[in-house]
Formats: C-alpha cells, sequence, structure tokens
C-alpha cells in the first residue's frame, strides 16, 4: 500500500480527541470518517483533524466502512468486543482501545475476534503507548548490562496517582480493569512475558492493588494505583516503575528525563539521561506502527497472544479476585 491508511474514528470522546491531536503524518495516515451517537463531540472531533473536505460522519456507524480501511475504536469499554467483531467483519482493520473485554463472555469473543483478523490478514491492534517511553527502551535494551551490575529481576512494582476521570461511565466500575493491563503488560515488555499467578487486594472506583509471582523466573510484582479528586491535572500526576534485582534496583519516576540505579540498601550508583517524551506523542506512536503494519512496512509492536494475556489478567482479576493466567 502506497496510499496513506484511512481512518474511521469511532467513539468522538475525550481519548479519540487526544489522538486526533497527535496523529502520525497525513502520508502514513489520514482520518476519512468519524462515528459517534452525539454529533456534538463528531462536530468537535471534526473542527481538531482540520482537512474537512470529504470527510464522512455519521451516527451509525455502518455508514463510515465505504470510506476507511482502518477503524480506532475509542468508545466505552462495554462496547468494544461487539465493535470490534462489526468492523473486523466489515473487513477493516482494527486499533482499539483497551480493555478488549470486560467478562468472560467478551473474553471468549475477543479470541474469536483475534482468530477471525488472523484468518482474514486484517491487522488488529490496541494502545500500549508505554512501550513507546524512551526510559522504558532504554531498561528493557539495557537490561544484560543491568543484571551483570545488579544480579538476575527479583521483583516490579508500579504504582500511580491519578486525577480522577472525568467520564461519569468510568466512575461505575474498579480501576482495576481499566489499568492493570497496562501494569503486567509493561513487566512483560522489559522481561518477556511468563505465566504467572496473581490475587486481587483492592479494587474501587478510585483505586486498585494487585499482587503476583511469575512461574518462569519467580519475579514478584505488586501494582497499585489512585484516581483522586486531589489530583487537579495531569502534570501534577505521579507513576514510578521499579525494577528489582538481587543486589540493586532501576527506578523510572514520573516526569523526570532519566533512568536511576541504586544499590539495594538506597544509594544511587548511577543516572542516566534518557529523553522524555509527552504520553500523548507516545499515542502518536502506537497509531503509526499500526499504520505502517497496515502498509507492510512494520511489524506489530504487540502481539496478539500478549493483547489477550493483558485482558485476561483484568477480567479474571476483576471478577474473580485471582488468575492463573498462562502465556
Amino acid at each position: 500500500m502506497n496510499q496513506p491508511v484511512r481512518l474511521g474514528v469511532w467513539g468522538c470522546g475525550g481519548h479519540a480527541v487526544n489522538h486526533l491531536e497527535h496523529m502520525p503524518s497525513p502520508e502514513l495516515i489520514k482520518v476519512t470518517a468519524l462515528t459517534d451517537l452525539d454529533v456534538g463531540r463528531m462536530d468537535k472531533a471534526r473542527g481538531i483533524i482540520g482537512g474537512k473536505d470529504g470527510m464522512v460522519t455519521s451516527t451509525d456507524p455502518r455508514n463510515i466502512f465505504d470510506a476507511v480501511d482502518a477503524v480506532f475504536i475509542a468508545t466505552p469499554d462495554h462496547c468494544h468486543a461487539e465493535q470490534i467483531e462489526m468492523a473486523l467483519h466489515a473487513g477493516k482493520h482494527v486499533l482499539a482501545e483497551k480493555p478488549l473485554a470486560v467478562d468472560q463472555f467478551q473474553l471468549a469473543q475477543l479470541e474469536a475476534n483475534m482468530n477471525y483478523a488472523a484468518a482474514h490478514g486484517l491487522h488488529f491492534s490496541t494502545c500500549h503507548p508505554r512501550r513507546f517511553d524512551p526510559r522504558n527502551i532504554w531498561t528493557r535494551d539495557n537490561l544484560d548490562v543491568l543484571i551483570l551490575r545488579h544480579g538476575s529481576p527479583v521483583g516490579f512494582t508500579f504504582t500511580f496517582d491519578y486525577p480522577a476521570p472525568k467520564d461519569v461511565w468510568k466512575n461505575t466500575r474498579g480501576l482495576l480493569m481499566d489499568h492493570v493491563n497496562h501494569e503486567i503488560d509493561l513487566l512483560g515488555f522489559f522481561l518477556e512475558p511468563d505465566d504467572f499467578t496473581a490475587r486481587r487486594l483492592k479494587d474501587s472506583a478510585h483505586a486498585y492493588e494487585v499482587i503476583g509471582c511469575r512461574e518462569g523466573d519467580d519475579v514478584w510484582f505488586r501494582f497499585a494505583g489512585t484516581r483522586s479528586n486531589a489530583v487537579k491535572y495531569w502534570s501534577s500526576s505521579r507513576e514510578t516503575a521499579t525494577l528489582y534485582f538481587e543486589r540493586g534496583y532501576v527506578e523510572i519516576s514520573g516526569g523526570e528525563p532519566m533512568v536511576r540505579e541504586f544499590t539495594v540498601d538506597g544509594r544511587q550508583v548511577e543516572e542516566h539521561a534518557v529523553a522524555l517524551t509527552h504520553h500523548f506523542t507516545r499515542y502518536g506512536e502506537v497509531v503509526a506502527n499500526f499504520a505502517s503494519v497496515i502498509r507492510g512496512e512494520a511489524m506489530p509492536y504487540v502481539s496478539l497472544d500478549e493483547m489477550f494475556l493483558n485482558t485476561r489478567t483484568g477480567v479474571d482479576l476483576t471478577h474473580d479476585g485471582s488468575t492463573p493466567s498462562m502465556f
């Protein structure tokens, strides 16, 4: 494919707007259609795009399929599974926001959708922008050096404190479903995916905590986060990823353009300057990879197996409280 990928955006709320404001080059991918039940949201999204000539807009998603090669799904979580199926069966490549399923029925539907995409040569992907954070890439690429210096990996923690969500529907279910797929994916990005067992310790609309252990390398993990009205803006939010080794640990903290190394007793021994990019910029890199795969110019940055594992983790922990997740 030499032409830009024609993209339809399904759902024009906050996530979609963030993507639209940070789209890759129009030579790579171009938004040609929008669909949303709310005409006002659709008009706002259309205004952000700029080039409106020939733009197809409709409250019925079926009316946009002839105008697109691919669909980006950014609707409320419980809608994703059915809409993914609808777009794939219309012959469209799909990039969908997470979670890709919210219960066991949808998880089975997700597996069927993945099989359908693979059988019909359609690219199906999702959004894990932390994989494009230069600090996370540096940590993964330097893992062998870190192991020589500090010993084998033994643990991983990810903690965060974000603003409370503006979307009312996000307050109707737990934070775990919204976020654990990010954290388990980042651990797999650093160390490669592995079978693991995990247990839910806490889950509400504004806080969650999960602990677990991987089976192949015995690396333990703890994920804990909050969404609070006390945190007014994303710029003041905090998140810290810490990868522990036998004789030290590595820390990636908030908006700091660096990766720090520490000895096991907390003494800092190295500080590596690493470029920092805005998380919306990393969304753009997700979309760029999606388009490049469709054009035959790149490999998928995340596999279907990884997507299923991440989704299953959220579903099992939300509904059952524990998960023996097999990769």
